[in-house]
């Protein structure tokens, strides 16, 4: 007994010690809020995360909803084939409750109740009654204790199957510990009615089971407030992104100036200086501006224009051979053209060689 304890100490901190570092026990205070004060961003963020979390609970109990009405119409039907060959009190009651649940989730898929956070717990915990309920009534149809022989153990793991469905369909840790609780007295409950003495072996399984319903749901929880954490953050980062794009066009494009601290200011009149505006070209010689250049063979490219510029501009260019009056020398090479010479009317052709930063018009 001795070396077994030894091994699995052993195992035990040899496990810590390899994946000791992603056990976290942050996320049991940010889920419960008992054992630390948060700061007003923490709660806040808390705050955006449970109302973001209950949004998603609404939208999968719609879909819930959605899937399991074929399943409420299939059962449904079965039990008043069943109620009109025998009619009896108890079966009225479990056609009544199947014919309930069917119509609740052909509202909500239909749309004529659009339910809110608070109204799914409320549905939610009506399906969990039902279930209940259905449980108690149908063993009561039996004949002696429930489920004698070979049905105890397909009706457990169709009763277990359904808890844990509805575990995973509403994903609601407060509802879960509530209506599983009482899910588990209904089933002992039922035992007992039933004649069936309640042993230790029965009470410490049904414990078993809802601890590890308990577990599953605060894991599918956590996992899903997880989720919506990350989506909020990657929603957060990509709208700053997105504005610091708009403020650096907006710098770029002069429309307001930074000063020496990288705080945007206001708009000055500095600004209308800066930026081109349509008074300044009134007046302005167009044809004073058409800037020409000599090609190796002597030859001279001139701008048409009026034309737009495309691919196509420089192959529409006229080609003409050097004149006897000579042309005014054009721009240098690295000429920076002043600011109020530039004009986007026109295109400008030039040689191939040419580099692009000497067009005063790119």
């Amino acid at each position: 007994m001795a070396t077994e304890f030894l091994g699995l100490v052993a195992f035990g901190a040899f496990h810590w010690k390899v994946s000791g570092t992603d056990v976290n026990f942050q996320w049991l205070q940010q889920l419960g809020g008992f054992f630390s004060q948060l700061t007003a961003e923490e709660a806040a963020q808390k705050e955006r995360i449970q109302k973001n979390t209950a949004t998603l609970r609404v939208s999968n109990y719609i879909l819930f909803s959605h899937i399991f009405v074929h399943l409420a119409a299939w059962k449904t039907m079965w039990v008043v084939v069943g109620f009109v060959h025998s009619p009896q009190l108890t079966t009225g009651a479990l056609m009544v409750i199947h014919l309930g649940l069917y119509m609740q989730h052909l509202l909500v898929v239909n749309r004529y109740i659009q339910p809110t956070s608070r109204q799914v717990r409320v549905l939610s915990a009506v399906v969990y009654l039902a279930y209940a309920a259905g449980y108690f009534l149908a063993t009561a149809l039996q004949d002696g204790p429930p489920f004698p022989n070979r049905a105890v153990t397909i009706s457990e793991k169709y009763l277990l199957a359904t808890r844990f469905f509805l575990v995973m369909a509403f994903i609601d840790t407060e509802l879960s510990v509530v209506c599983q609780f009482f899910f588990s007295l209904t089933i002992l409950g039922t035992s007992w009615y039933h004649g069936k003495e309640l042993g230790y072996v029965q009470v410490t399984e049904e414990c078993e089971i809802y601890g590890c319903l308990l577990a599953f749901v605060l894991i599918i929880d956590v996992m899903m407030r997880a989720r919506v954490q990350a989506c909020l953050q990657s929603a957060d980062a990509e709208w700053m992104v997105s504005s610091f794009r708009r403020v650096l066009r907006g710098v770029c494009d002069c429309e307001f100036l930074l000063d020496h601290n990288l705080k945007i200011q206001g708009n000055p009149e500095c600004l209308q200086h800066m930026l081109m505006s349509d008074e300044k070209l009134q007046g302005w010689s167009l044809l004073s501006s058409w800037p020409t250049n000599r090609t190796p063979s002597g030859n001279l490219w001139r701008c048409q224009p009026g034309r737009p510029r495309t691919s196509r501009a420089q192959r529409m260019c006229r080609r003409h051979p050097a004149s006897a009056s000579p042309s005014p020398p054009g721009p240098r090479r690295g000429h920076r053209w002043p600011r109020g010479q530039r004009t986007s009317s026109m295109w400008w052709s030039r040689s191939p060689w040419e580099s692009r930063t000497t067009c005063p018009w790119a």
